[in-house]
């Protein structure tokens, strides 16, 4: 073999190697992102379910009012923040529980709503806050004034009207404007019900009731999963996903449509295929 031979293979195995580190850099970060978003969504759980003990029912999924429409009350997210941070050892005492009645445009909790809280972001969302305003325990940062959108969103049943539906109805999921929901509701399983899904399509900000923190599915638009779709997008190929009973399970987006609603409703009855989450 001459020598300009050699010098050419050598190129060629280098450049071979070179592109099967960048694929296994790239999944390795891949990994790491849906990892860290796993978590977010297990402390979501914890947070839900001690809010749960609390108050002997899930958060609504907008703060009861009759004079705000949903969009304009204080989220579910909101509604479990005490069970996120400590408002006491970060100087947040003005954002207390009992605001819940208050709109999500109004001080102090406006303020709140540009506070980027990591637990409530998916770390391979489009949104990107700068460093100093990402803090695990978040306040407020004084230099943001937009709102940090929602990257979590609450399933609450089938059809876009599922938020308002009454209880009872079989189209009903665990988060309702005006509907309690307890444990006890969940007839179908709570390992075989979504609780809160993730989105790459952001709305309004996370402290925002309405389809900013809560949808129904929209059997209009299906499928449901990917990129610019109701949820997910912002992993390859796959959708991260909070089940009622805590665990977290990552659902492939190809997902046939009809196995996905049935997991969105509590008791709708419907019967699970064999093998689903393969």
């Amino acid at each position: 073999m001459t020598r300009r031979a050699m010098i050419a293979v050598a190129i060629s195995i280098a450049a071979a190697l070179t592109a099967l580190l960048a694929v296994t850099i790239r999944d390795a970060r891949e990994e790491g992102v849906r990892r860290a978003c796993e978590m977010n969504l297990k402390q979501i759980g914890l947070a839900i379910g001690e809010y749960h003990v609390v108050h002997d029912r899930f958060p609504l999924a907008a703060a009861p009012s009759t004079a705000l429409a949903p969009g304009e009350r204080l989220s579910w997210q909101f509604a479990i923040t005490p069970s996120l941070f400590c408002y006491h050892c970060y100087g947040m005492e003005d954002y207390r529980h009992d605001r819940l009645s208050a709109s999500w445009r109004d001080a102090p909790q406006r303020d709140l709503a540009a506070a980027a809280i990591a637990t409530l972001l998916c770390p391979d969302a489009p949104y990107r806050p700068s460093r100093g305003a990402l803090l695990a325990l978040s306040r407020p940062d004084p230099s943001r004034t937009s709102p940090v959108p929602a990257t979590y969103i609450g399933i609450a049943g089938l059809g876009k009207d599922a938020p308002s539906l009454k209880k009872g109805d079989p189209r009903c999921g665990i988060f309702g404007y005006d509907r309690v929901t307890t444990s006890g509701d969940i007839a179908d399983g709570a390992s075989a019900t979504m609780m809160v899904a993730e989105t790459s399509t952001l709305a309004a900000p996370w402290t925002s009731g309405g389809e900013a923190t809560v949808r129904g599915l929209d059997p209009s638009r299906v499928p449901y999963l990917g990129a610019g779709r109701q949820f997910g997008g912002n992993h390859p190929g796959k959708t991260q996903v909070l089940f009622a009973d805590g665990s977290v399970r990552t659902i492939r987006d190809a997902i046939d449509p009809k196995v996905f609603e049935a997991l969105s409703t509590i008791a709708g009855g419907e019967v699970l295929p064999g093998g689903w989450e393969r």
